[in-house]
Parts: C-alpha cells; structure tokens; sequence
C-alpha cells in the first residue's frame, strides 16, 4: 500500500490500493477467506474443501445478502452475530406463513424432486436479512413445522447448496445414511421425514467442507491485471522490490 497509494503515486494507483483493501478484508473474515480458499484450483484452497467437488454450483438458488443494509433499528443479537436463515425445505409444509410475516426474505418455489412435507412446495430465504431481525424471528416461532432456523454465517453457502443440488436429492450419490435414508426425504404416510438437508449441511461445514462462490477467480484475476497495468514502471519496480524483500 505504501507503494501504490494514490497519495504516493497519483490515481493510477486506486485500482490496485482497492484491491488490496479487498484482499485485507477477505483475509479478515474467516467465511470469506475459506469460501474464497475452496474455488483455488490445485488444491490450493483447505484440503477437504479443495477435494470435494461442487458439481451442481450453476443449478443452486443461493440467497442473497442484506445484512449489511439493515437499518440499525431493525437489528438485534442474531444480526450482531452475523447469522444467516435457512428452511429445512424438505421439513416445510408449504404454509406460506413466513412470506407473510416476513415477505422481502421468504419466498415459495416447488421442489422438482416434489418429497417433502408440503408435497413439493417449500419456503426458501432468497434474501439473507431482508426484514426486521424481529419479523425474522417471529417468522420462527410461528413456523408450524418448526423448519426455519438461524445458523452460522459461514454455513450458509453449504447448507443452501446440500438443501438443493441434485447429488444430495431421493437416490443421490452424495446422501448419508442407508435404507429409506438414502433414497426418500419424506414418507407420507407416516408423516416421518426421512432425511434432514439443514443437519447435513452444517455438518459437512463442521468438517471444513464450505461451498465456494465458484470454480476459480478468474473475474479478480482480470481486476489484478488491470490494475497493475494502470501503474507507473518506476511503480510496478518498487512493488517487485518490496516483494522480493518479504520473500527472502
């Protein structure tokens, strides 16, 4: 930074000063920094993470974040710990009674696979604090299938991911357990769910398996070479410098 900054080198040292304030960040955050570890190709990224595959990434409706944008007088103790919202989609009814209480988070979509307890229709958090932390919670404590939980923040990705691709569906060959287990989420006429996609996510979270945003990164591989091309040569050399000096 002392070398790029835009107050040593001018503006053509922002682009490269913002993308290592990104990095620091990245860094910082333990979520961020094992999402972002998990798409290194060459098992760079942790290494169970590195070694599972994520087959159906492209097919997933992951959530989107609002966490940031709440306004303070909507937050409380979940948000302070920077919890996200799941539905155990194999455990709803279709009721649609979060998406009233709390409509900008939950919405309705039908299960292509169609077991569950709502006869495939099901509640997804599409938008991660999209409503008052009390809305929220409520929405929990009102659920007549108990299936809408807070989890950790950098469970999230994972446990959406387990909840809807395909390899984790009736007859997947990722499933774990036996007998009706493996192949059914819900016997009807029991009334007995079988399978719980919330359980088996967090705990492929738990062994370090985090879902990451994507294969490779090559969209901030594109920024990285952009911006070292807008620096100045006598830049670019003291940046080769300096980290020639921390590598030895």
């Amino acid at each position: 930074l002392r070398v790029c900054h835009p107050d040593v080198i001018g503006p053509e040292g922002a682009a490269i000063t913002s993308l290592l304030g990104e990095a620091v960040d990245l860094l910082d955050g333990r979520a961020d920094r094992l999402s972002y570890n998990a798409g290194l190709p060459g098992g760079l990224g942790s290494e169970s993470s590195a070694a599972f595959e994520w087959g159906s990434l492209g097919d997933v409706e992951f959530s989107q974040d609002g966490w940031a944008d709440l306004p303070p007088e909507e937050r409380g103790p979940q948000h302070t710990a920077q919890a996200r919202i799941v539905v155990d989609e194999v455990a709803c009814i279709g009721c649609r009674l979060c998406t009233e209480l709390a409509p900008e988070t939950f919405e309705m979509r039908q299960l292509p696979y169609g077991q569950n307890a709502g006869g495939g229709l099901t509640a997804r958090a599409l938008l991660q604090w999209g409503n008052a932390e009390e809305d929220l919670q409520y929405s929990i404590e009102c659920c007549p299938s108990a299936c809408i939980y807070w989890i950790q923040r950098d469970a999230l990705r994972t446990v959406e991911y387990v909840c809807q691709a395909e390899e984790y569906q009736p007859g997947g060959d990722r499933r774990r357990g036996a007998g009706l287990a493996a192949n059914g989420n819900f016997d009807p006429l029991k009334g007995v769910q079988m399978w719980r996609p919330v359980d088996e996510g967090l705990n492929l979270a738990e062994e370090g398996k985090i879902c990451p945003e994507g294969y490779g990164n090559a969209r901030i591989d594109e920024r990285v070479v952009a911006a070292w091309a807008e620096l100045p040569a006598e830049a670019q050399q003291r940046a080769r410098s300096v980290v020639a000096e921390l590598s030895a």
